[in-house]
């Protein structure tokens, strides 16, 4: 029943939250530099109420517009109140400890909550026009273009040869039918090492993470390389480095970010030499490895804030972005100068030729492309005041896969977040599976990390909603990081000529081994369960079989948690697997689901509240 409450009142929270003022703030002019978008159909921006108005005939509307707006105006109004605010703060922190944070950990998030709500308000979606137009659509609507339509738009141009959503798997077909040449690529994600562990400290202190030295020595104590209620510790992540190496030559690393502490104390500042130590540790173990970083929102600060565009504001600046890029070119040397004022712009950046590394030869035909995946993050609270696009993003990475096709290369794609994941924004996740299945034809290897840690997998399908041809595989990495969770990292054996992963190891350390034992254990090093190859069908059979093999189903949670202690997998557990892997969106993982859990519906209504891109 707490949970209950809890829900409805974040729901009437979310339509009261309707108030804030989204005229207060004013968008800086665009620079020279920004990305202009080619085709500006698809990002139509809000008439104001009275243009609308100004065309529309008032006795068309009388009982439907001029009521709604009658009612949602001095609503809004009302709710500017300060009393609404600490209301408002008061149920987040409510909220908060329902979700099993301690005290200390809500005060934070609440503060950062706050700081994003008083800065940015919800600008676009919390005003008139936009509540009586395309919420209860009484108004005519603003004219935004929805994600069906996007798709649409994007999809007129699809090639061919990629009408049948064959490509991929077609191609897979091929190369497991020969032995041809392979190479090695190592993916690393959330790693979050704590320069602050201590081991001897206490393993339970309240807040999200402990085993500082501030949270004292009582029992239960952190052990030497990590504990699951606590960050990386750097020790550990030395000796997991060390023992890939001693198996494994890689000749491509790949980071997909959140590579510093969640330690909510912490500031915006403590990132960049954060990110640059742990960057300097992976280069020291493999010093000839090309290897190359996508950011998360944690290397923006507990506050995971990033303005599109980045502009000075209370304290959010651009020159942060300036050094998390200064960080990683120094970390990981591997980008050119083209690629490092790319990212500075916004976080992402391509390579248009990888160099070949090893056996890897063919790495020269692959454009690597690293998205900033900030742009989509429910948590970025920099997102309060977009509309779109968020830094031209996805309007770039059409015009560098149009690139990439005219010149016959294969694509590579890595980013933070999954797209489709609940913590990456449902519009924008559409929007891009749009694009890529424009381009199947030549992305050949999506990786990302993931923020709750799991490894997995998701398959993509066409915008048209058939399941039956899914056209592209989301490869979603395990964490490395040692909280809840056995680390883990993964390493991918790519065919050569087609630049394809062929199958995947899966390398999870024993964490209580460890911390027993002077030598290192693996629990597991094994190859993708159960599936012949990395296709799209392929993954698309393996999570339908998963809903009636209980053993294929108990093994593939197996993998993903690596906890400390598996409660096993039951048919709701192995449901929810299948409806992970087989979504495209949050609201689609809920409609799977049938899920009631507070926190997704949660992230739906914000998600649904910042950004106004239906």
């Amino acid at each position: 029943m707490r949970s209950f409450n809890l829900l409805l009142g974040f729901a009437a929270v979310s339509l009261l939250a309707l108030s804030a003022d989204g005229n207060q703030f004013t968008n800086s002019q665009k620079s020279e530099n920004e990305i202009q978008l080619e085709d500006p159909a698809l990002y139509v921006d809000h008439p104001t109420l009275s243009a609308i108005n100004d065309v529309t005939p008032w006795q068309k509307n009388f009982l439907t517009c001029t009521l709604c707006t009658a009612i949602v105006s001095p609503v809004l109004d009302y709710m500017k109140d300060i009393k609404y605010t600490k209301m408002v703060m008061g149920f987040m922190g409510a909220l908060c400890m329902e979700l099993w944070y301690g005290q200390e950990t809500c005060k934070n998030i609440i503060q950062n909550f706050a700081f994003g709500y008083s800065l940015y308000g919800f600008a676009n979606t919390l005003k008139v026009d936009f509540i009586c137009g395309d919420v209860f659509k009484t108004c005519p609507t603003t004219g935004l273009k929805t994600a069906a339509s996007y798709a649409t738009a994007v999809l007129a141009g699809k090639s061919a040869d990629d009408v049948d959503n064959d490509v991929l798997q077609e191609t897979y077909n091929t190369v497991m039918s020969g032995s041809g040449n392979t190479y090695k690529v190592l993916h690393l994600t959330d790693i979050h090492v704590d320069y602050n562990y201590v081991a001897g400290s206490t393993t339970e202190c309240g807040e999200l993470i402990c085993c500082q030295a501030k949270h004292g020595e009582v029992e239960p104590l952190a052990e030497t390389y990590g504990n699951p209620n606590c960050d990386t510790p750097a020790d550990a992540l030395d000796k997991m480095l060390a023992s890939i190496a001693a198996s494994h030559t890689p000749d491509l690393i790949l980071i997909t970010g959140a590579l510093v502490s969640r330690d909510l104390s912490l500031t915006q500042p403590d990132a960049p030499p954060s990110l640059l130590s742990t960057l300097s540790k992976i280069a020291a173990v493999f010093p000839a490895t090309q290897t190359y970083v996508a950011l998360s929102g944690w290397e923006f600060g507990p506050q995971q804030a990033q303005l599109f565009p980045t502009v000075l504001v209370d304290g959010v600046s651009s020159d942060h972005l300036t050094t998390l890029i200064g960080k990683v070119s120094i970390g990981a040397p591997y980008m050119n100068a083209t690629s490092i004022a790319e990212a500075k712009m916004y976080g992402y950046y391509s390579i248009v030729k990888l160099a070949n590394s090893g056996t890897a030869t063919a790495l020269e035909r692959v454009m690597l492309i690293v998205l900033n995946t900030q742009a989509c993050n429910t948590f970025n609270l920099g997102l309060l005041k977009e509309k779109s696009d968020a830094g031209g993003q996805l309007n770039w990475l059409q015009i560098r896969l149009a690139q990439a096709k005219t010149d016959s290369m294969h694509v590579f794609i890595i980013g933070h977040i999954p797209p489709g994941s609940p913590q990456c924004n449902s519009q924008w996740s559409k929007r891009y599976h749009a694009i890529i299945e424009k381009y199947q034809g030549i992305i050949r290897f999506q990786a990302f990390g993931n923020p709750e840690g799991r490894d997995g997998f998701k398959v993509q399908y066409p915008s048209t909603g058939n399941l039956e041809n899914p056209f592209g595989v989301i490869h979603i990495g395990g964490a490395m990081g040692t909280y809840q969770m056995n680390p883990m990292a993964r390493l991918y054996i790519m065919d050569s000529m087609q630049n394809i992963p062929l199958y995947v190891q899966k390398l999870t350390f024993d964490l209580d081994f460890w911390n027993q034992n002077v030598g290192v254990s693996w629990l597991y090093n094994l190859k993708t369960p159960t599936v012949t190859d990395l296709g799209p069908w392929t993954i698309d059979a393996y999570a339908n079989e998963m809903l009636t093999d209980s053993t294929l189903a108990e093994e593939y949670y197996e993998q993903a948690i690596r906890n400390f202690d598996s409660p096993g997998c039951d048919d709701s557990c192995a449901k929810a697997m299948y409806c992970q892997i087989m979504s495209m969106s949050l609201d689609q993982e809920i409609d799977c689901t049938g899920s009631l859990e507070v926190k997704k519906w949660a992230m739906f209504a914000l998600q649904k509240l910042e950004n106004p891109w239906v």
